[in-house]
């Protein structure tokens, strides 16, 4: 996992690739207003698309804890704040939704061990296909109304020159 914010994406930018440079020049020019939920914007085909979300973040124990193959995800808070639970991947943690090809996701029970992350307006988070991580987690004592962005961009092409 790796965090930065949209401020600083240009000097803490990994990787400097072409498709990182696509990501981010629609971080920086898209009106996210626009977006409708429950569709993918095209950013480079199916190799890199956007889905907005629009929830209130709930108790880490209404949360699933998810893995990727093939998708990378960058998540772009535009409205709100949470928690993100994070740990590297692990034979050992408990599977409990098999890979769904579909949706490139597999769910697990628990993140062990799991460290978390505050994501607020402003904050983009980069999980790769090797971290476990737990979105949508409640930040303090109280609901946060949530619009985030997510750019799911397949791994192999985010990585080549």
């Amino acid at each position: 996992m790796y965090v930065t914010t949209i401020k600083t994406i240009h000097e803490n930018m990994l990787p400097k690739t072409p498709a990182m440079e696509k990501i981010v020049n629609f971080l920086e020019t898209f009106d996210f207003k626009k977006l409708v939920e429950g569709e993918d914007y095209p950013i480079d085909g199916d190799n890199i698309f956007a889905r907005i979300q629009y929830y209130d973040s709930k108790p880490v124990e209404e949360c699933k804890a998810e893995k990727h193959e093939r998708y990378m995800d960058i998540v772009y808070m535009v409205e709100g704040v949470e928690e993100i639970g994070w740990c590297p991947y692990c034979p050992n943690i408990e599977v409990t939704e098999k890979y769904n090809e579909k949706n490139d996701v597999t769910f697990y029970r628990e993140l062990v061990p799991e460290s978390y992350v505050v994501v607020e307006a402003g904050t983009i988070v980069v999980i790769s296909t090797s971290d476990v991580h737990r979105p949508c987690v409640r930040y303090g004592a109280e609901p946060s109304k949530v619009m985030k962005v997510v750019i799911k961009a397949d791994a192999k092409v985010l990585f080549a020159d």
